[in-house]
Parts: structure tokens; sequence; C-alpha cells
């Protein structure tokens, strides 16, 4: 599970490195699991990454969601996310095991999350230990 998160980390790092700005809307009947407000991704990618994170997800029993969005604070960041699952779990869209990644190109920061059992996988050493992985990819 761990590799598997950090692959995951890793490819959608690589795939990052080489996008242009590209404004995609999702099907209103089916969950979202990428946010792209920055426009950071093209429509192909959003496509690729909806798909990594909805198969993933589904094989780890969790709901795995990719966020950008310009934030001026991690206290911001943080804030951001936990509106944004509890919304999108209050609706039902989500599970309560969810996996949360932030890009956030206003202050060049990546922030991870965890809710429900991910809280406790995503511990801080884990976190670091992914972030050590993929901020290579983002020089």
């Amino acid at each position: 599970m761990k590799k598997l998160f950090t692959l995951f980390l890793c490819s959608l790092w690589i795939v990052l490195l080489f996008t242009k700005p590209w404004i995609v809307f999702a099907d209103e009947t089916t969950p979202q699991y990428v946010y792209d407000e920055e426009q950071l991704l093209t429509e192909e990618e959003m496509i690729k990454l909806e798909n990594l994170c909805k198969t993933k997800g589904e094989e780890a029993k969790v709901s795995i969601l990719l966020l950008t969005k310009p934030l001026s604070s991690y206290e911001a960041e943080k804030t951001y996310m936990e509106e944004v699952f509890d919304t999108l779990y209050d609706a039902g869209t989500i599970l309560a095991d969810t996996a949360m990644l932030l890009i956030n190109m206003e202050i060049r920061d990546v922030y991870i999350q965890g809710y429900g059992q991910c809280e406790f996988y995503l511990n801080n050493d884990r976190i670091e230990y992914i972030l050590d992985d993929i901020i290579p990819y983002l020089s």
C-alpha cells in the first residue's frame, strides 16, 4: 500500500511537470477526484488522474483526491482541505477514509492530509517520506 501510494504521488508529479493550463468540468453524475482550480492539467491528464484516483481508491477502499488551489498560507491550506472534505463527505460524494493532496502554486507548497483511517496511515513521518520522494520531481 505504501509503495503504491508513493508510486501514485511520484507519477502525479511527473505528469504535473509537463502540463499546460486547461479547464475541465466533470460530469455531475460521476464523483470527481481531481479539482484543478489552478488549471495546471490538460483534459487528458485530468481524465487519467481521475481514473487513477478512482481505481487506486477502490483497491484501497478509500477516496483519493487531488486539489490545486492558490492559497496564501499553510493555515489557509489546512482550512480549505477540511472544508472540501466536510462538503464532499456530507454530500455523500466521498468515503470517510480519504487521502487528499493539495498543490498550492501560490506559495509553492504541497500538502497531504488524511481523514478517517487515512489519518492514522498518513502520519507526519509517512507524509515527510512521501514528500521527500516527490520533491525532486518538482524541481
